[in-house]
C-alpha cells in the first residue's frame, strides 16, 4: 500500500487528489505521510485538501505534521505551516524531526524567513554542542549553515521542483 500510495504520489497528477485525501486519514503512518507529500507536490491544486492538511498538523507522527505543513506552505498557507516547523526544528529530542523540519525550511527559501531567528539559536546550539563533542561537519550543522546563509544573501538558493500549479 505505502508502494503504491508513493507511485500515486509521485505521479503529480491532480486526478489523484481524492486517492491522496482519503490515505490522510491512513492508519498507517507512511500511507499518512506519502498522501501529504503528495499534495506537496501538487502545490495549489491540493488546495481541497487544505482542512485534511490543517488536521494532520496534530497527527502524532512528527514526520507526518512535517509534510503536512510544507504541503500548506506550498499552498500559500505559509502562516500555519512556519510554526509547526519551527517547533520541530527546536526539537533537541528527536534529531529526524528538527532534520526533516530543516529540509522543508531549506526548500521554502524566503519564504522560511519568518524562522530565520529560530534557525540562528538551533545552529549556535548545535554548533556548541559540536565543539564540545568535537564532531564536525553534521548534517543538520550544514542545511542550516547554507539556509541562513541563503536568506543572508551570501549564497543563491537551490532551485527545487516547483509543485504543479
Amino acid at each position: 500500500r505505502v508502494f503504491d500510495l508513493a507511485n500515486l504520489a509521485s505521479e503529480r497528477d491532480p486526478a489523484n487528489l481524492p486517492r491522496l485525501l482519503a490515505a490522510l486519514d491512513d492508519p498507517s503512518e507512511p500511507v499518512r505521510w506519502w498522501a501529504a507529500q503528495g499534495c506537496t507536490l501538487l502545490g495549489q491544486k491540493a488546495s481541497p485538501a487544505e482542512t485534511a492538511l490543517r488536521q494532520r498538523l496534530a497527527d502524532p507522527s512528527s514526520a507526518v505534521q512535517i509534510a503536512a505543513a510544507e504541503a500548506l506552505g506550498r499552498q500559500g498557507q505559509a502562516e500555519i505551516a512556519l510554526p509547526v516547523l519551527e517547533h520541530w526544528l527546536q526539537s533537541t529530542n528527536q534529531p529526524a524531526a528538527a532534520l526533516q523540519a530543516a529540509n522543508v525550511l531549506d526548500r521554502f527559501g524566503e519564504t522560511a524567513r519568518p524562522v530565520l531567528p529560530a534557525m540562528r539559536r538551533v545552529l549556535a546550539n548545535a554548533t556548541s554542542a559540536q565543539n564540545q563533542t568535537g564532531r564536525t561537519g553534521e548534517y543538520p550543522v550544514r542545511i542550516l549553515e547554507r539556509i541562513i546563509s541563503v536568506l543572508d544573501g551570501k549564497v543563491p538558493p537551490l532551485v527545487y521542483p516547483a509543485p504543479i500549479d
